[in-house]
This record gives C-alpha cells, sequence and structure tokens, in this order.
C-alpha cells in the first residue's frame, strides 16, 4: 500500500449490514482514493448479511483496500479498530450508506491545510446539492465545545482530520451503542479547532422504521456520554449548563412530539429549559441523568429494525 504517500488519506468504512448501500458507496470511495492515495480500511463488525463477501470481492480487485473483521461491538469499536490502523496523513471516516462526494476529500485537505488546525467538516444532503448559492468563506470554530454543545454540526462520513488528531481521541467510549458521533465531536474539541466549509461532502439516505424509538436510545445514551465527558475533561460551569440546556430543550421537544401522556416529564423539562437561560444551577450530574432515565422507557419500544 501507498500509505506513506505524502498527502494520503485513510478511508476507514465501518460496516454492519449494509449490503444494499455498499457497492456504490465502494465505487464513490475507490474514485476518490484515486484522487488522494493513501488506504481503504474497511472494518466489518461482525455483519450477518452479505456485507463481508462483498467486501472481500472489493479489496481482491483494489489493491489498496483491505478487510478488518470483529465480533459485533458497535460502530465506536469499529472506529475505533480502524483509526488505529490508519497510516496516511488524514483519516476519512465513512459510514457504510453514505456517500462521499467527488472531490470532496481533496476539498476537504486544503482546507486543513490552509487553516494549519486538525479537523474539518463540510455539508450533507439526502440528494446531490443542485442549489445556486453562492461560495460562502470558510469558518473557524475557536470555541468548538461550544458548537458540540450547542448543536451537532456534523457526521463523521462529511469530515477530514489529520492522523494526529485523531488517534489523539482514542478510545471511542465503547459501552454506547449509539452517539459515536457526539462522543467523537466532544473528544476531538478538546484537542483541536473546527474548520467548517462551505461544500457538499456527503450524500446520505433517507432512512425510516422506528426512527422516534432509536431517537430515544440515542438522546439516552447522549445524556450520558455528557455526564462522563464531563467529568472525563473537566468541562467549567459554562459548558455543563449548555449541554443540560440543550438536553433538557431537546427533551421537552422529544416527548411532546412521541410520548405526550407523559405530562409531568414535559413539565419538568420546560421549566428547566427556561431556568437555564437565566443560569438557575441545577446540579449537573443528576440533572443530566434524569433526562437520561427518561428515555428508557421508550427506547426498549420494539422499533422493527436494527
Amino acid at each position: 500500500m501507498d500509505s506513506a504517500d505524502k498527502g494520503s488519506v485513510s478511508y476507514v468504512v465501518t460496516v454492519y449490514n449494509k449490503a444494499e448501500y455498499l457497492a456504490p458507496v465502494l465505487a464513490a470511495i475507490a474514485t476518490e482514493h484515486a484522487q488522494t492515495g493513501g488506504e481503504i480500511l474497511l472494518v466489518d463488525d461482525g455483519s450477518t448479511d452479505t456485507s463481508p463477501a462483498l467486501l472481500k470481492d472489493f479489496a481482491v480487485s483494489n489493491r489498496h483496500a483491505r478487510v478488518m473483521t470483529q465480533p459485533n461491538r458497535g460502530v465506536a469499536a469499529a472506529t475505533n479498530k480502524g483509526i488505529s490502523a490508519a497510516g496516511c496523513t488524514y483519516v476519512r471516516l465513512v459510514d457504510a450508506d453514505d456517500q462521499v462526494v467527488p472531490g470532496s476529500t481533496l476539498r476537504l485537505m486544503e482546507a486543513l491545510a490552509r487553516a494549519g488546525c486538525g479537523f474539518s467538516y463540510g455539508r450533507m444532503a439526502h440528494a446531490p446539492d443542485s442549489s445556486s448559492r453562492g461560495p460562502r468563506s470558510d469558518r473557524l470554530h475557536a470555541d468548538p465545545l461550544a458548537v458540540m454543545l450547542k448543536h451537532q454540526p456534523f457526521i463523521p462520513s462529511m469530515s477530514l482530520g489529520t492522523v494526529r488528531t485523531m488517534k489523539a481521541v482514542l478510545p471511542l467510549p465503547e459501552e454506547f451503542r449509539t452517539s459515536q458521533d457526539f462522543s467523537l465531536g466532544v473528544k476531538l474539541s478538546h484537542v483541536t479547532s473546527f474548520l467548517e466549509i462551505d461544500a457538499l461532502c456527503c450524500i446520505v439516505p433517507e432512512k425510516s422504521g422506528g426512527l422516534s424509538a432509536n431517537k430515544a436510545r440515542m438522546f439516552g445514551d447522549t445524556a450520558r456520554l455528557s455526564i462522563r465527558l464531563a467529568d472525563e475533561m473537566s468541562w467549567t460551569s459554562r459548558y455543563r449548563r449548555m449541554a443540560l440546556q440543550r438536553g433538557a430543550g431537546r427533551a421537552r421537544n422529544y416527548f411532546r412530539r412521541h410520548a405526550p401522556d407523559q405530562t409531568v416529564r414535559i413539565a419538568v423539562f420546560s421549566v428547566m429549559a427556561v431556568l437555564l437561560k437565566v443560569r438557575f444551577p441545577f446540579p449537573y450530574g443528576r440533572s443530566m441523568s434524569y433526562i437520561a432515565n427518561s428515555y428508557d422507557a421508550v427506547s426498549m419500544m420494539p422499533t422493527g429494525s436494527a
């Protein structure tokens, strides 16, 4: 492999039962690799469909690709495995149902080189962007943790990081089966600024089936991760308040839409969201735990999908 090529990219593709999406996803990555050089690391997280066979066939026909397998342990574990094995200058994470946009990796690389930071992301869409909006300037976020706590600004497939930066945040917590994007972003925010570029970087498919229950599990995991990361990384009261305010507002909106019979919880979340704006000193751990636990009953409902 030409993994030592200057400026080359380790494409880390995490796969679990994504056979129906793999052909165009892998083709798009092969196109990007032809421009950037590097390696394609395909991490199969114990798939039970035909994904392993498709990955093996792709690696046979692409000498820069290799398949790495593990028992099913979740996307965070697969991401840890892939980044740990990366040997290039940059790492681009790709979920196995997201198509990278042609030329987006070079655009991200060039932007990072100009800015001198360790992580950059662009935009995503559910279809190729045909808008006629004019170009905008790249934006460097000097307080990336605040960005992460106010809203989730990226998914991994629309981003690129230097290998040094990406390896510095390992390991991502593996006990949470969702919210990997949140833990990645928060940990990255402690080691580098974020560069946001105005370029479409990936196409994400529309998904359906058990959405509200899946969101409940994800929101609950995010709240628990917020407790853990706040302690591990010594967040100030400002960041804890930001995390709690977003958590309360998100919980209020979720329960209004998906569990309107939970009137007491809705009232509690509504009051919390208002009081946090005026800096009422809610106890962080207990309050975030209440938010996380409130999702449990909903997240355990059958979803009908993986």
